[in-house]
């Protein structure tokens, strides 16, 4: 989590250095940026597309991980974005809510349900150390999770790690397709 952290960091600061951004995404509504043509057509397309660059630019290190973990990462689609911000459209939501995973990352590790004390404290350091902003426990379903968020100032966008346990691995797969289902269902 620590190297996620740091990378959000070198990422965001060379991102942010070269493009302003003027929002407060944890006040502003969803609802407002969509008739924002500025941040939807300009800046959150730049961002997306800057994620992708440097993903590519990071194959080596990101396909390093792979190997020695059970870890993926993406950057999330258009479509998806699109998807999820009408879904969430009159909801009274916020930006930095609901578009807090264009970039993630997901472990998936044995005995995570074993040792949740130890990972809640460990989250809990690292929340106090500024290393993660907010973290929680997903428990809905049948899907259990840690959810942990990356983000050091109100207008840059978050970061999404995930931690799951290798038992959950498959039902919580299950359960985002379902959860993408219903999702798309709503439009």
């Amino acid at each position: 989590m620590r190297d996620c952290s740091n990378d959000y960091k070198k990422f965001t600061l060379n991102y942010y250095d070269d493009n302003e951004v003027i929002h407060n995404l944890r006040k502003l509504s969803v609802d407002l940026m969509v008739s924002d043509d500025y941040f939807m057509n300009i800046e959150l397309i730049k961002y997306l597309s800057e994620l992708e660059d440097w993903t590519d630019f990071n194959k080596e290190y990101f396909r390093n991980l792979q190997d020695k973990y059970n870890f993926r990462y993406r950057v999330k689609k258009v479509t998806t974005i699109i998807e999820k911000i009408k879904h969430n459209l009159n909801r009274h939501r916020y930006v930095s809510k609901i578009l807090n995973d264009l970039f993630g990352e997901r472990i998936i590790l044995d005995n995570v349900t074993k040792e949740m004390e130890q990972i809640e404290r460990l989250l809990f350091n690292l929340k106090e150390e500024s290393i993660i902003y907010r973290y929680y426990y997903r428990n809905d379903g049948n899907y259990h999770a840690f959810h942990c968020y990356i983000q050091d100032e109100n207008n840059h966008f978050p970061w999404e790690f995930q931690i799951w346990d290798s038992s959950n691995e498959l039902i919580n797969y299950l359960e985002h397709d379902r959860h993408e289902e219903e999702r798309r269902g709503q439009k």
